[in-house]
């Protein structure tokens, strides 16, 4: 029984290690890896695009362009704000008024958080490149990190 359990044991264990390693993406496009110039289109806040400029000059490696035509890639941004939402609740309780029963009432809140979209676009095709769903910064951290990691295994080891 004890050998069993740990056979059992390891099968388990073998079998999740791959979950268990850092995950793999499919590789960036080259349009987005050879890519200078990026024009910011902005469907959200002045405040999402301020976070997304930040954090592109911070990085370096894009020039930001005033015109759509100059650009290689287009940063495309949207947020769709937070909702909240209420209501009413009505519950029977039969132990209320000394036990002849009666109706609490009570309210609920409930909310969601902000959405945010970010997408990089071709600027020439509008074909996509790359697409995110969390805030700017880090969605564009995100990127930077990846096309990183995919540029140093493309490069030739120096041994």
């Amino acid at each position: 029984m004890r050998k069993a359990v740990l056979s059992s044991l390891a099968v388990l264990m073998l079998a999740s290690a791959p979950c268990l390693a850092n995950p793999k993406h499919a590789p960036l496009p080259e349009k987005l890896l050879k890519a200078k110039a990026v024009y910011i289109e902005n469907h959200g806040s002045a405040k999402l695009r301020d976070q997304a400029y930040e954090e592109i000059t911070k990085w370096g490696r894009f020039s930001v362009v005033e015109k759509r035509e100059s650009a290689d890639i287009v940063l495309l941004l949207s947020s769709e704000p937070g909702r909240a939402g209420g209501g009413t609740t009505s519950t029977y309780d039969p132990s209320a008024n000394n036990g002849s029963g009666g109706w609490t009432h009570g309210s609920v809140h409930t909310s969601s958080a902000p959405v945010f979209h970010v997408e990089i676009l071709d600027a020439k095709s509008g074909e996509s490149l790359f697409s995110d769903t969390r805030r700017p910064s880090s969605s564009l951290k995100e990127l930077r990190k990846r096309m990183e990691e995919q540029e140093k295994e493309a490069k030739p080891s120096a041994e």
